[in-house]
């Protein structure tokens, strides 16, 4: 599921580092871009088994630790889930395959 959405995130042309070995965090953005420093966003994904999952209070708080423990900004947590039933602001919800 982690490779499918980063597939579809770099056909965008978007740049990002793949991340492993995290529960929520499969992509962040690169530490520099143009040669100058950026903001470091995180990509998340709520995955239960094969599919997308939701997103409540308590996968919410996970991933803004993953953030934090990561060292991405949690201004903007981009997240793909199949549905969303608590959200923030800063909580900026994908879904594939779901025109918006």
């Amino acid at each position: 599921m982690f490779d499918q959405l980063a597939a579809e995130y770099e056909a965008f042309g978007a740049r990002y580092e793949r991340v492993r070995d995290a529960s929520y965090l499969f992509a962040m953005t690169p530490v520099r871009t143009r040669g100058k420093p950026a903001l470091r966003q995180g990509f998340f994904a709520v995955v239960d088994g094969d599919r997308l999952g939701v997103v409540d209070r308590k996968v919410y708080r996970a991933i803004v630790a993953e953030a934090k423990a990561a060292g991405l900004s949690t201004e903007h947590l981009h997240v793909y889930a199949a549905r969303c039933i608590y959200s923030g602001a800063n909580l900026h919800i994908y879904q594939p395959g779901v025109d918006s």
